[in-house]
């Protein structure tokens, strides 16, 4: 199953392939066929009249994608469509920004953000707890309180490490801990990529 950054990237990637298509004129597609002779069989360039034509089989070469635009930017720079090559660097800033959501997470770590982080924690909580260098006591005490319930423990445990390390208890050491627990999931869904 895909997730939905990759998703939303892969449908973001079609609809600027297709602005970039709709912005080509038939000379600027008859340049871009041409520099493609050597990536498009012969047979097959001469049946392309639209410039996603040429996109589709390039994508299907694994010479442009979702997170591969250099050959695309390299291209439109060549035919001297410096605009649609802005176009393009617009989309990567865009799909590198981290999400309204996920820009809350590396900037904040209030009440909400910490449960929807330890909902997804789960038994891995004590874990998390100290390589938060959360004390083995509050650990157990935590433990006891929440037999059972893993979500309302994690939630305990992150929210007794804020208190606990002060300043220190930052979005950055948050993101360290779940990376170096290997949690990459979690870590994708509410850090932004550093």
């Amino acid at each position: 199953m895909v997730d939905k950054p990759d998703l939303r990237k892969k449908l973001e990637f079609r609809k600027l392939l297709q602005q970039v298509s709709d912005g080509l004129g038939a000379e600027n597609l008859k340049a871009l066929k041409n520099l493609c002779y050597d990536f498009i069989p012969k047979t097959q360039l001469d049946t392309i009249d639209v410039g996603l034509d040429v996109f589709n089989v390039l994508i299907e070469q694994t010479l442009i994608g979702a997170d591969n635009v250099a050959f695309l930017c390299e291209l439109l720079d060549e035919i001297g469509r410096k605009d649609l090559t802005d176009k393009v660097k617009t989309y990567v800033e865009r799909m590198e920004a981290p999400s309204e959501l996920s820009s809350q997470y590396v900037q904040t770590l209030d009440r909400p953000i910490l449960k929807a982080i330890a909902d997804e924690v789960g038994k891995e909580w004590k874990m998390l707890s100290r390589h938060l260098n959360v004390d083995e006591v509050d650990i157990d005490s935590i433990s006891r309180e929440h037999h059972g319930d893993l979500k309302e423990a994690a939630l305990k445990a992150l929210l007794k490490w804020k208190v606990t390390a002060g300043d220190k208890a930052t979005p950055k050491a948050l993101k360290k801990a779940l990376v170096d627990m290997k949690l990459m999931a979690i870590v994708h869904k509410y850090f932004a990529a550093a």
